[in-house]
């Protein structure tokens, strides 16, 4: 392995990796500032940049304003968005969303598709596949046009054979549907499928606003009317032996929780105790000792959010106060959990809790510092992420569309 490391080629691919990563984080650079930043010879990456101007993968910018070496201005690098494009589809349990984005993964089109018969696993997929179609035709594109088609799915997806063990929501497709398998026969005309769990790829569009979280071990947590995560560690996404890592929805924190069960089937999941009926719940039990609050009275009759509970925290209320701290209790119980499982240095929190606030942020890190004996809390990082529940379907699809180009390029070759 050593030996077959040290080839040519494979210093040259690798070496073409690098500069094509560095040009990724910066809108346009030059190739010495290449040179300097991933200590290479001047020579090699202009011979690098050529091979990737020729294939179009990268394009000229033109000169810079600030002067280089012998007082030339130095020409000026990006790359072509235009070189290949993604088609991502969010399968979700009432319609297709289909997303076309360029290779900067900025959102070109999308468009939401109804499934002909829900119930029918064959049909589903063909609706799939028509979507995709009709995004293609739609924007002027050919086959050829699109490196990759990421496909996500609700429920326990298992990646790697591309199978979906449980579609928690599409129950009349069956268990344990080779997907990919499908997909890839319908759609012969691209080499570059995947399948994965929905919350996977949101969670890996945290990259695009924080490319400095791929350098670390994160966990995400997500949650919104149903929640998920994913653990990703140094812009590796963790999937597991079966698809089950980071379904932190379905870790049980109250086992002798009672009051509903959790779609999966248990009870006392995270899922439950944090969602907009669990604040319900909590105001109810709350409600004999703050009296007729009109917070109470907003819970009710649904037309309270997270958000609105999460505000009249920050300005001090009482009740709504109470009801967050229960929210926090849930989220310290499942991060001490995923500590001592997975020991990630951070933790995003986004969907319905981006927009958690300061209390429910400075209760919950309190209540993790106070973990004495583990000192969790002097070694962990809690952040809110930027991907709020208002574009979940969205996200989901620029955060795949994300994942497929790294993965893309990280194979692809040029002589």
């Amino acid at each position: 392995m050593i030996g077959k490391s040290r080839k040519p080629k494979n210093i040259k691919f690798h070496n073409q990796r690098l500069v094509l990563s560095l040009m990724r984080q910066n809108d346009v650079i030059s190739a010495s500032e290449i040179a300097q930043r991933i200590n290479l010879s001047i020579t090699t990456v202009v011979k690098i940049l050529a091979v990737l101007q020729e294939n179009g993968l990268i394009k000229s910018m033109g000169k810079g304003s600030s002067t280089d070496e012998g007082g030339k201005k130095p020409e000026l690098f990006a790359i072509n968005e235009s070189y290949k494009h993604v088609i991502a589809i969010y399968a979700g349990p009432d319609f297709i969303q289909a997303a076309v984005t360029d290779l900067n993964c900025r959102l070109i089109s999308c468009r939401n598709h109804p499934y002909k018969a829900a119930e029918s696993l064959e049909q589903s997929m063909q609706d799939i596949v028509d979507c995709a179609r009709l995004v293609l035709e739609e924007n002027g594109l050919q086959p050829d046009d699109i490196c990759a088609i990421p496909v996500s799915f609700d429920g326990i997806v298992d990646t790697e054979n591309g199978i979906i063990y449980y579609p928690i929501h599409n129950s009349g497709w069956g268990r344990n549907i080779p997907v990919q398998e499908m997909l890839e026969r319908l759609i012969p005309w691209n080499d570059h499928i995947t399948v994965n769990n929905g919350s996977r790829y949101v969670s890996y569009g945290l990259f695009l606003a924080h490319p400095e979280y791929r350098d670390r071990s994160v966990l995400s947590i997500m949650s919104a009317a149903s929640t998920g995560g994913c653990l990703i560690d140094h812009g590796k996404l963790v999937q597991g032996a079966h698809g089950f890592m980071g379904e932190v929805g379905h870790v049980i924190i109250q086992p002798a929780y009672r009051k509903r069960r959790c779609l999966c089937g248990r009870y006392g999941c995270f899922e439950t105790l944090v969602s907009m009926e669990a604040v319900r719940e909590y105001a109810e039990e709350l409600s004999g000792e703050y009296g007729d609050h009109p917070l109470y009275r907003q819970i009710l009759e649904g037309g309270a959010k997270h958000r609105d509970v999460f505000a009249q925290a920050d300005q001090g209320d009482g009740f709504a106060r109470a009801i967050v701290d229960r929210l926090v209790e849930a989220f310290e119980s499942l991060i001490h959990n995923a500590a001592l499982l997975c020991d990630p240095d951070l933790v995003a929190i986004g969907g319905a809790f981006t927009e958690g606030g300061a209390y429910f942020m400075e209760a919950l890190k309190a209540r993790i510092s106070n973990q004495s004996f583990f000192e969790i809390g002097n070694r962990l990082s809690i952040v809110y992420t930027p991907l709020s529940a208002n574009h979940w379907i969205q996200d989901i699809n620029v955060g795949a569309a994300l994942y497929a180009v790294d993965e893309y390029l990280r194979t692809l070759e040029f002589v």
